[in-house]
């Protein structure tokens, strides 16, 4: 199972994106709401904040998108995540 980081924000999570050397998947999650407990599951609602997720097989790291904070390029919408 992979190892699975929270942040606080995008800038977090690139930083983490980079030390990942070569990032697997990018998902942006609207509206998202997260299980955190295990098995992580993050789903899209109607009354959640935006999420952005990457990575590979022994690292997932998800962040909270903040207001104004666009959706990195490259990021594939989805509306469901379980790991």
């Amino acid at each position: 199972m992979a190892k699975v980081l929270f942040v606080d924000g995008l800038a977090e999570l690139e930083k983490l994106e980079q030390q990942a050397g070569g990032v697997k998947f990018k998902l942006f999650v609207p509206h998202a709401v997260a299980q955190f407990n295990k098995p992580l599951r993050v789903w899209s609602t109607r009354n959640g904040v935006p999420m952005v997720i990457v990575g590979t097989v022994d690292l997932v790291a998800v962040a909270k998108m903040l207001p104004g904070e666009q959706v990195p390029a490259g990021t594939v919408t989805t509306t469901y995540f379980k790991i």
